[in-house]
Parts: structure tokens; sequence; C-alpha cells
């Protein structure tokens, strides 16, 4: 592999001063396994992703990576070590939840500051989506858990990082009903008036049934879709009065 291929995913604003063909082999390896775990866990797959993780060890940024000024890498980490540690229980009290996302959401942020969209290719922006849509599934579950009150470190923690994921998510159609979804949930989380959050959910359902050409209805995205339908339900079912 070629120095020129091992930076695709990512390209530093400071160089290391040498990459022999080890250390260029460890960091694909590790971009290869973020880039698998990230794939794994969005079909659903979570034995196999946390096989991957333990694999390649993405709870920690590889050497070479650590003293750079790009914080890519260490936000993915950071995001990928808070998510497993919610789910395994690792992190046990909300105090440890929210402390780890308030850790890989600065990173992200600080990331995003230095980062200018659009950015160099298409896996760093799915990553830096990606990374952001699992502390915002945290944040969703953490507050589904602690009795849902309104407002609050929860909520506010949801909605410094929703500004992330929709900046992000600026003029790409594929990610519109994702947002619209995280959108309808931050609504619920505030306490908002659910006849128009029900309003809000109702535009996944429409865009669904849409006839005009769309890029979350064509070919290989059907399957997405129907998915983001179904959530679209399950939020209303579990949140809105019936």
């Amino acid at each position: 592999m070629t120095e020129k291929t091992t930076w695709t995913f990512w390209r530093p604003r400071v160089r290391p001063p040498f990459l022999n063909v080890s250390m260029a082999d460890e960091l694909s390896r590790w971009w290869g396994g973020v880039l698998r775990f990230a794939f794994l866990w969005s079909r659903g797959e979570h034995t196999e992703a946390e096989t991957v993780a333990s694999r390649v060890g993405l709870n920690c940024v590889p050497p070479q990576l650590e003293d750079v000024e790009d914080t890519l890498p260490r936000a993915i980490a950071a995001a990928v070590r808070a998510r497993r540690g919610f789910l395994s229980g690792q992190l046990s009290s909300q105090r440890d939840v929210l402390r780890a996302c308030n850790t890989a959401s600065a990173l992200l942020h600080d990331c995003l500051r230095v980062l200018q969209l659009p950015l160099n290719g298409p896996s760093q922006q799915v990553l830096l989506m990606t990374s952001c849509e699992w502390l915002l599934q945290m944040q969703m579950e953490l507050w589904e858990r602690s009795q849902k009150p309104s407002g609050g470190p929860i909520a506010q923690g949801f909605h410094r990082d929703l500004s992330v994921f929709r900046r992000l998510a600026q003029n790409m159609p594929q990610f519109q009903l994702k947002l619209t979804l995280y959108e309808a949930m931050q609504r619920v989380m505030s306490g908002a008036n659910p006849i128009k959050t029900q309003l809000v959910l109702d535009r996944c359902l429409r865009r669904r049934l849409s006839t005009y050409p769309s890029v979350i209805c064509a070919k290989g995205n059907q399957e997405s879709a129907s998915c983001e339908e179904a959530e679209a339900l399950m939020l209303a079912c579990r949140h809105l009065p019936q």
C-alpha cells in the first residue's frame, strides 16, 4: 500500500515526519476497522461489530495519530469508546455516560471547526456523521431510561450534537429522513407541542410515499427508508399521545 492510499480517509494538517510500511499497515488496519465497525452497527450486527472493535483496538487511537492537530481520529475513537461502554454496561451511571458523550462531542466540534465543508471525501463525512449518530442514539436511550425529564443536560447534549449532524447533512438528501427523525426526537425531549411533533414525523411518511424523484426512494436506499419509516412510527407510539 502506498502512502497516498494510506491517507485516503484522513488528510492531516501536519503529517508525521516518517511513515514506514509497518506504520502504514497499522493505520490502514485501524481505519478499515472503523469503517467495518460503522457498517456492522448500521446493520444491527452488534456482536460482529464488537468482535471487530476488540480485534482492531478501536477504543484507542494509533500512536501515529495521537499528536496530530486534526481531531478526527480521536473524535471517532471517543465516540466508539462511549458507544461500546454504554451498551456493554461499563459506563454504569448516567454521569459516566454523559461525561463520555461530552468528551466525544467536544472532539467532533473541534474537528468540524478545523475542517471545511464539503469534506475531502465521502468516507470522512460518513465517519463523522456516524460518530455523531452514536452520540445522538445514546442520549435518546439515556433520556428514555431516566424517566423522560424535559430539558436538562441530556436534552442539551442532544441539541448540541444535532446541530453538528444537521450541518454535516447539508446537501445530502439520503440523510434528510434521519435528520427529520432526530429533530422530532429533540421536540419530544424538550416537551414541545406533541401535535406539531406528529406533523414532523408525518413528513417522514409522506416522503416515503412521495412520487417525486428522490435519492431516498432510489434503488439501494429502499431498505434504509423502510427502517426510518418504522423508527418514525415507533417514536410516535412510544412518546406521543394516541
